[in-house]
């Protein structure tokens, strides 16, 4: 959730130091409960980081998604699902790949290490790009995606169909923003 603050308040500290700020970019906070709090008339303009598709972006994954918590949550169709019923939803469909992977009598080390093996892998598409299980688990990947979006009156609106990328920095794990 976004910290609440009043109208006047996001980046005064700044604009005193004498800083002008191009951009507010807000790693956490693109959910729909901030579009109907007080500080969302405050937000407009800023920047929020989605790991996962967002609704606005429709493909198979969102589709699916969409249908089931439509059906079983009772969400409308306009609505889109919070961090955590993406984290909820990609974490059940990561346990099933395993059970499938593990075969007709999977045991936890055949689903475990099924998974392991498992190299390309985006939740039907959810996330921007496919996770390796083989080389990432782990690890930081060498490349980190995010889509952004922007808040605006309405909602939160996409900048971009495509996600944004940043690659390690050469000799470190720390990612750099990218295209």
């Amino acid at each position: 959730m976004v910290p609440a603050m009043d109208n006047d308040s996001k980046g005064d500290s700044l604009e005193q130091a004498g800083v002008k700020l191009k951009a507010v970019v807000f790693a956490t906070g693109y959910e729909p409960d901030v579009i109907k709090s007080p500080t969302w008339a405050a937000l407009q303009g800023d920047y929020f980081l989605s790991l996962f598709r967002p609704f606005a972006l429709p493909n198979a994954a969102t589709k699916q998604m969409a249908a089931a918590l439509q059906k079983y949550a009772h969400v409308t169709k306009s609505e889109f699902p919070s961090f955590g019923q993406y984290e909820a939803w990609a974490g059940a469909d990561l346990m099933i790949k395993g059970l499938e992977l593990a075969g007709k009598n999977p045991t936890r080390a055949a689903v475990i290490k099924d998974l392991r093996s498992l190299k390309s892998y985006d939740v039907n598409g959810l996330l921007p790009q496919p996770l390796d299980f083989a080389t990432d688990f782990g690890h930081n990947p060498p490349l980190e995606c995010t889509w952004m979006m922007q808040a605006k009156k309405n909602g939160f609106v996409p900048v971009s169909a495509k996600p944004f990328c940043g690659k390690d920095i050469p000799g470190t794990t720390t990612a750099t923003a990218g295209s």
